[in-house]
C-alpha cells in the first residue's frame, strides 16, 4: 500500500496497489529554517495593476483573448453589449521567488553519491519553501532550469511544479557563471524578494547564506 501526509500533514492518504505499477515520488516537504526576508504584512509593499484573482478591485476593461472567465464583469457586459473584465491591484510584496541551478560545476559530479543526495535535499527545500510561503499568504514564482512556475494563493501550478521537480535532472557544465563565490559549484537555492530588493542564498543543509541586496 502506500500512504501520504502530502500537502499539508493533516491527514493520511492510503491506497493499496494490488498490480505491480511505476510512480513518481514527490519531494519530501520539511519544516524551512527561519529566512531573513520581509513577511507578509511588512513595512515596504508596494501595488501592481496585473490581470488576476487579486486582493484589490483596480478597474474595468474590454475582455481579451485569454482572460480569465472568472473575472468577467457580467452586468456591466450586459449594459455596453460586450464582454468587460476586472482587472485587480497584486500586492507586490507577497511575490516570492525561488531559483534552482540545475547546471553544477565539473567537480561535483552528478553521477556522484553524495552529490546525488544532495540534490535530492535540494529539491526537497524547493518544494518545502513554495509549500511554506504559500500557507503564509504570498504569491511563490518558482525558476527550475529553464522552466518556470507561478503558484497562487488557489495553488494553480503546485502539482506540475512538484512533477517536475520529481523528475528534474541535474548537469554538469564548464564555466558555470557564479562559480567564484560558491553559487553554480553546488546544487543551491536562491530566494528573492523583488519587492525589498533582498534575496538569500540557502543550501540543502538548511544553512542560510545572506541576505544580501540587488546590485
Amino acid at each position: 500500500s502506500i500512504a501520504t501526509r502530502f500537502p499539508f500533514g493533516f491527514f493520511v492518504k492510503r491506497r493499496a496497489k494490488a498490480q505491480q505499477q511505476d510512480f513518481i515520488i514527490a519531494p519530501e516537504i520539511r519544516p524551512v529554517p527561519p529566512l531573513d526576508l520581509p513577511a507578509s504584512g511588512e513595512d515596504g509593499r508596494t501595488r501592481r495593476t496585473q490581470l488576476g484573482r487579486g486582493r484589490e478591485f483596480a478597474h474595468l476593461r474590454e475582455y481579451r483573448v485569454g482572460d480569465d472567465a472568472r473575472d468577467i464583469h457580467w452586468k456591466r457586459s450586459a449594459t455596453r453589449n460586450e464582454l468587460v473584465t476586472r482587472e485587480y491591484a497584486i500586492e507586490q510584496h507577497r511575490e516570492i521567488h525561488v531559483v534552482l541551478n540545475t547546471k553544477l560545476h565539473h567537480s561535483h559530479p552528478v553521477e556522484r553519491e553524495d552529490v546525488r543526495d544532495e540534490i535530492d535535499r535540494c529539491v526537497s527545500l524547493v518544494a518545502s519553501l513554495a509549500i511554506h510561503y504559500l500557507q503564509r499568504n504570498h504569491r511563490v514564482r518558482v525558476h527550475v532550469g529553464n522552466r518556470q512556475f507561478l503558484i497562487d494563493e488557489y495553488r494553480r501550478e503546485l502539482d506540475s511544479l512538484l512533477m517536475a521537480l520529481a523528475v528534474l535532472e541535474f548537469e554538469n557544465s564548464e564555466g558555470v557563471e557564479g562559480e567564484s563565490a560558491g553559487y553554480g559549484q553546488r546544487p543551491t537555492i536562491i530566494v528573492a524578494h523583488p519587492a525589498s530588493q533582498r534575496q538569500i542564498l540557502a543550501s540543502p543543509n538548511d544553512v542560510v547564506i545572506g541576505p544580501e541586496v540587488f546590485d
